[in-house]
């Protein structure tokens, strides 16, 4: 590693498989140092909130970097959706001091169980402010197992947010227009509408691996439709912008652009960054499907941001 140099490490899981994205900064300039995609053990499936699961699966990521030679400093890791509770409220005051003394208010109404229990975060938008809560054994859960494996700096994200670092960091973010942004996995598809550059919109949904794709769209074109409806003064969006398995399924952005009307666009979350050292060797046919990583990617522009 370079001197002055920092390096940033993003960590998705979902549908059993792993993503790993490792950057480098030296200076000004970001350096891909490394891509992992790799298949977790089938038995831990569906157990992530599990203690034991948890280990294993930061176990069996702290092997492959090992096997890999990548080191995992620095690292962001993504939380399942199933484990976020989400909600845009209505704001009252123009004071933010106030903005946030509501929505943790609000919080304790909404929320399941004591809001003591929770570690929140709270987004102040145009469009009213979003409470983020996660349970705190949650988080202990994920942030005790990665120092257990050696991954001492670690933080959590939740996946829509990491998708609009990546828009951020390719310097995409319309400050004019209103963007969809869509991650699309074989059992999970999760969506955020920015509008102006503010976050307007999150929604997540999960299906059976099962389920067709035809069925995913269907389902897909009719909760944004919903969002057209439910967000009245909201403009019709300009540009929608696809993460996740697309690249290597056209059906996905033939099918949106002609079903929503609108200009899809592959999010590339390299766009601008030195891939040579990938490139120069076996990796660089991961660089064939970059919008595969876009989540650990903007999980490690989190990192290389603080």
């Amino acid at each position: 590693m370079a001197l002055n140099s920092r390096l940033a490490t993003g960590i998705h899981i979902t549908d059993n498989i792993v993503h790993i994205v490792v950057l480098e900064k030296i200076q000004q300039q970001i350096v891909l140092k490394g891509l992992i995609q790799a298949s977790l053990p089938n038995s831990l499936n569906g157990q992530r909130a599990d203690t034991s699961a948890q280990l294993q699966i930061a176990e069996a990521i702290a092997d492959i970097a090992c096997s890999q030679e990548l080191r995992l400093r620095n690292a962001y890791v993504s939380l399942d959706n199933r484990e976020v509770l989400l909600k845009r409220r209505p704001l009252g005051s123009d004071e933010e001091n106030c903005q946030y003394e509501q929505l943790q208010w609000e919080a304790g109404y909404f929320l399941p169980s004591d809001p003591d229990e929770y570690g929140m975060d709270f987004l102040l938008t145009p469009f009213g402010g979003f409470v983020i809560a996660v349970q705190r054994c949650v988080l202990e859960l994920y942030v005790n197992n990665y120092h257990q494996v050696g991954i001492k700096d670690i933080g959590i994200d939740i996946v829509p947010f990491a998708l609009y670092n990546v828009l951020e960091q390719i310097d995409n973010i319309g400050k004019d227009r209103v963007d969809l942004l869509l991650d699309i996995r074989p059992t999970e598809l999760q969506l955020m509408v920015l509008d102006g550059g503010h976050v307007r919109v999150v929604d997540s949904w999960r299906y059976d691996r099962e389920t067709a794709d035809v069925q995913k769209l269907n389902e897909l074109v009719e909760k944004v439709q919903k969002v057209f409806i439910t967000e009245r003064d909201m403009d019709v969006p300009q540009q929608l912008w696809l993460a996740g398995e697309v690249e290597t399924k056209d059906f996905w952005r033939i099918e949106l652009a002609q079903r929503l009307a609108i200009v899809v666009n592959i999010l590339d979350p390299f766009l601008d960054l030195d891939t040579s050292e990938l490139e120069a060797d076996q990796g660089g046919s991961l660089l064939d499907q970059r919008a595969v990583f876009a989540v650990a990617a903007g999980l490690a522009y989190r990192s290389l941001s603080e």
